[in-house]
């Protein structure tokens, strides 16, 4: 694993993130499971992405939404409940189709986006259920979370600063969960540890850069644009899904 295209793979992916508040933690989940096992993909990534999001939302912690967040977390600690107690890690191929299938759920605004409305009742809570089964499934959840912010009653920095908080709740859920798996296993480790810590020094910077671009975007343009990068990655990692699954590479 070539340290130093790793470190700059993370700046850029948190610096997409922190434009879009997704796409990034896609991209990079996809990259570690190319490169190391799953259970150690998921924690690196979770590592990385707790940095990231944790130091967005910092940035953006004026726009945070707070009173979805209980609703939020309460969802996504039962989610983890049911998948600790289920014990079950999906293979790298079912994880990227997961990982690809995620946006087409984007894709149903008609269907889903009006109703999952994060600012209504207890949508928080679906919420916190479907984005930390997406953890554990697919590794990243941005275009499922995108789903219950798809509403017009939030603008541009109060969906990047509460996406960021949640993502926050979840990562760190997820290497909880997956640090618990390795504890009981051994599975193949072709890296430095120390390497966790220098991945998670290079998203705050991704996250500023990212902070001053989004001042260039506007509110329209935000929404769009954020549609259209999750199906192109998404796409991109679901024929990589259904290429392992058949053998091909």
């Amino acid at each position: 694993m070539d340290n130093a295209l790793l470190a700059v793979v993370v700046l850029l992916t948190s610096t997409l993130s922190g434009v879009l508040g997704m796409g990034g933690g896609m991209i990079l989940m996809g990259i570690f499971l190319l490169l190391v096992p799953l259970e150690w993909a998921m924690v690196l990534h979770g590592c990385t992405q707790l940095a990231s999001n944790g130091s967005r939302a910092w940035l953006h912690r004026e726009q945070v939404r707070w009173r979805f967040l209980p609703r939020y977390f309460l969802g996504a600690l039962f989610s983890y409940v049911v998948m600790s107690y289920l014990a079950w890690v999906p293979s790298k191929a079912v994880a990227f189709i997961a990982l690809g299938s995620l946006p087409l759920i984007g894709r149903l605004p008609g269907l889903a986006g009006r109703r999952l409305d994060i600012t209504k009742g207890w949508i928080a809570a679906i919420c916190g259920v479907t984005v930390f089964g997406a953890q554990v499934l697919a590794g990243a959840s941005g275009p499922a979370l995108d789903v219950f912010f798809l509403t017009d009653r939030l603008n541009r920095y109060q969906i990047i600063a509460t996406k960021a908080m949640t993502q926050t709740l979840s990562h760190a859920m997820k290497i909880l969960f997956f640090a618990a798996i390795l504890a009981d296993t051994a599975p193949d480790r072709s890296f430095s540890l120390w390497l966790i810590p220098m991945l998670m020094a290079i998203p705050p910077l991704g996250s500023y850069l990212g902070k001053q671009l989004l001042h260039r975007v506007s509110d329209s343009d935000f929404l769009l644009l954020t549609r259209h990068a999750a199906t192109a990655i998404g796409l991109t990692w679901f024929v990589r899904g259904i290429l392992l699954m058949a053998g091909v590479f």
